[in-house]
């Protein structure tokens, strides 16, 4: 921009001086042909060469200082352009269901299409493990679920420990287990079933009822499920999905604990095996009428 201004007036003062010379020559010639008719019209001539000099040395001046602004601008540093992150569009989510909630909810749909009209409250569970086998101790292998329950629904998956080429097994629960005696579910590799009603005063089991259970699975991988329903007294038995049986429980109908077991029978274990065991599950009953 210093250049520019200098070279400015430099053009200034070549105009001034072509100027004055033009008047020195203006006045010179008039004196000698003492023509005023002359003189004013090369005067005039003169100052109109000089405006026009002027003039497009105002234009080289602006020419310049727009070349040099636009120069200046091009090597200012330019601000970068960030481009604004796009926000991914909302998903849609649905509310998570919680598993007690649903697996409550089959259980309300199951009492319902037995005829059952009670409530149902998730107490225990779900549990899972192995039942050893213990073949020369006389008792049974066992897992309680240290409740104390009259109406209740229970529910267990087990698989067989072996097939029946290896040897036979069974399979029960045991609830309303008192001090005094307890009721006892048992199943048999056969696809036998029998609730007996154990009297521990004198040692003593009594034979409610027995039964088939036709799609009770016996190989060795498979898995059943068993559930069993209690309201006063009166029971239900369900295998893998299906009733199997009507249950009278009112020879003893005091509140008692839930148990799941094996080794009812003689022969029915083989050292060092176990039955597997899962979704060992209670929920306690009211009845809503």
């Amino acid at each position: 921009m210093y250049k520019l201004r200098r070279l400015f007036n430099i053009h200034i003062l070549v105009i001034i001086i072509i100027f004055s010379n033009s008047l020195t020559a203006c006045n010179f010639m008039a004196s000698e042909e003492n023509d005023d008719e002359l003189s004013t019209s090369v005067a005039g001539t003169i100052v109109a060469d000089a405006l026009q000099y002027t003039i497009q040395a105002q234009g080289l001046q602006l020419t310049a200082v727009a070349q040099t602004l636009t120069s200046s601008q091009q090597l200012l540093p330019q601000p970068e352009q960030t481009q604004l992150p796009i926000p991914p569009p909302p998903q849609s989510t649905s509310p998570l269901q919680d598993p007690s909630q649903a697996t409550t909810q089959a259980v309300s749909s199951l009492l319902t299409s037995l005829n059952i009209n009670a409530t149902s409250s998730l107490i225990f569970g779900p549990s899972s493990g192995s039942l050893m086998h213990n073949p020369t101790d006389g008792s049974l292998s066992y897992e309680c679920a240290s409740l104390n329950l009259q109406d209740f629904m229970v529910q267990v998956e087990f698989m067989p420990p072996y097939s029946s080429s290896v040897g036979d097994w069974d399979f029960g629960i045991l609830f309303r287990v008192q001090n005094n005696g307890n009721y006892r579910l048992a199943m048999f590799i056969g696809q036998d079933w029998e609730l007996e009603n154990y009297r521990k005063a004198t040692e003593e089991f009594v034979p409610i009822s027995k039964g088939e259970i036709e799609n009770l699975k016996s190989n060795e991988g498979d898995t059943n499920l068993i559930q069993i329903i209690s309201m006063g007294s009166l029971g239900w038995l369900l295998v893998n999905d299906a009733q199997s049986a009507s249950l009278d429980l009112s020879a003893m109908q005091d509140a008692g604990d839930i148990c799941i077991a094996v080794g009812f029978y003689k022969n029915t274990e083989i050292t060092g095996k176990e039955t597997p065991y899962a979704s060992f599950t209670d929920w306690e009953l009211q009845s809503d009428k």
